[in-house]
């Protein structure tokens, strides 16, 4: 009886330590710009969520300034997609890397661009990189990223 109650004991600890499931909460210095740098400005974001290593999933929470996205989903070089209820709402492309805490978002949701900049969306990707404080930063964090595979 010892014996069983020890392999599943120790079957259980196994699959907990080959959790594939990574909390992500990036919440640090970013920097937001325009392809043709008219604006180029501090920014406040954080990530807060759960990132599945197998199928380099994110789901959780996206904070930009006083905007909250209370559910989001993303791979690594693909959409960035908030869901409220029932409703879809493709906001740009999304870069991540995990080891370093970085990521990049490109919006393309003209009313999120509209929000965050007090201009129409002309078709210009808005970029918010992380971690960056200056717009060198931000450019290089966000090239470094679009070059992942």
């Amino acid at each position: 009886m010892k014996r069983i109650i020890f392999v599943i004991f120790l079957g259980l600890f196994v699959l907990s330590a080959c959790s594939n499931n990574e909390k992500i909460e990036i919440s640090s210095p970013s920097y937001m710009f325009c392809e043709d740098y008219k604006i180029s400005k501090e920014i406040e974001v954080s990530l807060k969520g759960d990132f599945n290593k197998n199928d380099n999933n994110y789901e959780g929470s996206l904070s930009i300034n006083e905007i909250n996205f209370k559910k989001v989903l993303f791979k690594h070089n693909s959409l960035l997609i908030s869901y409220e209820g029932s409703e879809r709402t493709v906001l740009g492309d999304i870069y991540l890397n995990t080891l370093d805490n970085q990521f990049a978002i490109v919006i393309t949701e003209p009313s999120l661009y509209k929000q965050l900049t007090n201009e129409e969306y002309n078709n210009e990707g808005l970029i918010i990189s992380s971690p960056a404080s200056s717009l060198e930063e931000a450019r290089s964090i966000e090239e470094n990223l679009k070059a992942m595979e």
